[in-house]
């Protein structure tokens, strides 16, 4: 037997707060509901209290992506739908005191800085066609800074976003990769966080495998 750990290196800041507990997004399920050809999904933007060494680590209150009705996840729900999905999806900010600048929820592929904002309290709705096959994600700012340097308080707001072709039954691993920087300590070191699928080595998913089986993982990288 071949085990397999995925691994990242850790070094998180306290950060105690009210917020509600973040939940690890292993990206085992689709959200939303699909009928007729139709996904009905509802994204919430809202504090959660995020713990990348589950929790016997410290805790990071930070802005992140939720289902309507269910806990805040890291990374965000995963938006998983056949070629040809009709997408009806309303987007709401309840982050107490940022406006929010969405990518990546439109038909894809298409242009990188396609976005919409929603301000503080707001709920923006949308439609689209899901469009071509691929590995795609959505991600937003508080900030106004590009995906690559969100490194701080809204550096966790994304999610998968995964076209499959039509009558492909889906039959992999979604892993979506996230990065935090921090405030430099007094030695003027940045302390700087790494995780898969919103969990930091050790505590990242473990696989095992027969020597010869065929599996296939999807990496999504949205630092």
């Amino acid at each position: 037997m071949l085990a397999v750990a995925v691994a990242t290196t850790t070094c998180a800041r306290p950060n105690a707060g009210g917020a509600e507990r973040v939940v690890p997004n292993d990206n085992r399920a689709a959200a939303g509901v699909v009928r007729d050809g139709v996904l009905a999904l509802h994204i919430e933007a809202r504090l959660g209290e995020w713990f990348p060494d589950e929790a016997s680590g410290p805790g990071l209150v930070m802005p992140m992506f939720a289902e309507r009705g269910r806990a805040p996840r890291n990374p965000g729900p995963m938006i998983r739908v056949p070629a040809g999905t009709r997408i009806e999806l309303t987007v709401r900010n309840l982050l107490p005191d940022s406006s929010l600048i969405v990518y990546g929820l439109h038909t894809r592929p298409s242009a990188a800085d396609d976005t919409i904002q929603v301000a503080r309290g707001a709920t923006r709705t949308l439609s689209f066609i899901a469009g071509a096959p691929g590995t795609y994600f959505y991600w937003a700012t508080t900030t106004h800074h590009a995906v690559a340097d969100r490194a701080g308080m809204d550096s966790q707001l994304h999610g998968a976003f995964v076209i499959d072709p039509v009558g492909v039954p889906a039959a992999d691993r979604v892993f979506v990769l996230g990065s935090w920087t921090g405030p430099q300590d007094s030695a003027g070191n940045n302390l700087e966080l790494r995780v898969i699928n919103g969990l930091s080595w050790p505590h990242t998913e473990r696989f095992t495998y027969v020597v010869g089986d065929t599996v296939r993982w999807r990496w999504v990288n949205p630092t």
